[in-house]
């Protein structure tokens, strides 16, 4: 009789435990808890307002990733941290501002947006393949995250988030925090502006 209910006990277990994993601890999300999904895009201004296009890539390299809350909320507070004293980068023409380290934005400049929510088991299943999970946002008021700090947060906290580096261009890292495609940048992706400073 105990070995029956350890067994329905693991079965329960396993009926929670979603399919994907959160992108800093790697352990299974759990269905219908606190989670947070973090998505890479570009925005435009439209006659409706902002339109945010998700970034497609050959193979999705850039996919989006979930987070559990505590460990979303640990890696947003670690950001905040590292950006507390440097200075925002102004730019007139943004059309958006960071909501860590209040940088300007512009058009099609990539960026990510963090929404809160939950994940569900997703109710199609089509050819009985294996279940798969979808996202169900519950708040409206998404966090925007800049180039800047996507970098960060790839290369310095959660640590290898993307296949590839998060990059507007060809631009090397110190580009992508100065934002030298703004300036131009050379094929080789060398930033014209840093080789202009150090001669």
């Amino acid at each position: 009789m105990t070995e029956e209910i350890e067994e329905e006990d693991e079965e329960i277990e396993e009926w929670l435990l979603a399919q994907g994993c959160c992108a800093h601890c790697e352990e299974r999300m759990l269905y219908a808890e606190d989670s947070y999904s973090l998505s890479i895009c570009s925005a435009k201004v439209s006659l409706l307002g902002l339109l945010f296009t998700p970034l497609l890539l050959e193979g999705d390299p850039y996919k989006s990733r979930m987070f559990d809350s505590d460990c979303w909320e640990g890696a947003e507070e670690e950001l905040r941290e590292s950006k507390a004293d440097v200075p925002p980068i102004l730019d007139n023409y943004a059309i958006l501002d960071c909501g860590v380290c209040e940088c300007g934005i512009r058009e099609d400049e990539l960026l990510g947006i963090v929404v809160h929510g939950e994940v569900h088991r997703s109710q199609r299943n089509p050819a009985g393949e294996a279940p798969s999970d979808t996202f169900v946002v519950m708040d409206d008021d998404p966090l925007i995250l800049c180039i800047s700090c996507l970098h960060t947060l790839d290369v310095d906290i959660v640590q290898d988030l993307w296949d590839f580096r998060i990059a507007q261009e060809t631009e090397c890292e110190e580009g992508t925090f100065a934002r030298c495609w703004r300036h131009g940048c050379s094929a080789d992706g060398q930033c014209k502006k840093r080789l202009e400073e150090t001669g």
